[in-house]
């Protein structure tokens, strides 16, 4: 929010709770010389009004945030109210924002100021939690939330549950990849000398042979999101193993 305001960006709106603020319609000459001339060059036109929206979630690795930036632009003195695009359309602007924002708080970090505490903050921790079952029995967990916080929630309880590894995600669908036969430190330990010699770590075919993977799909219903665990896309989990990991997720919401 710093960084915008040092730049010349007026606050229009501002949401704490989802960690989102956009600024007000401006055209380029309102805002800091360098930044403004640089945007003014990705624009289509230099005629041209911009308004940016910047929106801060926690990532999912622990302690980390994502900050996403995107812009929206019209023509000078326009009444028409554009909506953001849902992904950049703009990447040179967008882009040059998240460059300038990265270098800014680097320079602060090194001065000794704070960057964003939003990745320790609860703000995404959903209204409601339940564990049920659906009309054919298969476990389901509702999550009161949007699935933009529910996501960014649901892959920090997979991550401090420690019994099973995140292997893979996929956003733009909604899952969450995991292996129930591996730890999260498993991904990161090397067998010693004497493991390798005598056998007693698993091999690489071993380990696969063992594998135990599964997928946890979030799917917005309503105004919740309901968490769903699959063997693959055309079979869901047995009840038991999805009711395990289901429990777990609802144990390390909030």
């Amino acid at each position: 929010r710093q960084f915008f305001e040092d730049n010349g960006f007026r606050i229009a709106q501002e949401r704490p709770q989802t960690g989102e603020f956009s600024t007000t319609w401006q055209r380029f000459d309102e805002l800091s010389a360098s930044l403004g001339q640089r945007l003014a060059s990705t624009a289509s036109s230099n005629d041209s009004e911009v308004r940016v929206r910047v929106r801060m979630e926690p990532g999912v690795q622990r302690n980390t945030s994502e900050v996403y930036v995107v812009t929206v632009e019209r023509p000078a003195g326009s009444s028409a109210e554009p909506d953001f695009p849902s992904s950049s359309t703009n990447t040179g602007a967008d882009a040059l924002l998240v460059d300038e924002l990265l270098a800014s708080m680097n320079r602060s970090a090194e001065k000794g100021g704070s960057v964003s505490l939003l990745a320790e903050r609860d703000f995404d921790v959903p209204n409601r939690v339940s564990l049920s079952e659906d009309g054919s029995g298969n476990p389901v967990l509702n999550v009161g939330a949007d699935l933009d916080r529910a996501w960014s929630s649901v892959g920090r309880a997979l991550e401090q549950g420690g019994q099973w590894r995140v292997e893979d995600i996929n956003r733009s669908l909604g899952l969450y990849y995991i292996n129930l036969s591996e730890k999260p430190e498993d991904k990161e330990n090397k067998p010693g000398f004497f493991g390798r010699v005598f056998g007693s770590e698993p091999t690489k075919e071993e380990r696969e042979a063992r594998a135990e993977r599964y997928q946890v799909r979030l799917s917005k219903v309503g105004e919740n999101v309901q968490v769903t665990v699959e063997k693959n896309i055309n079979t869901v989990a047995p009840a038991d193993v999805a009711r395990r990991v289901l429990s777990a997720i609802q144990d390390h919401l909030g």
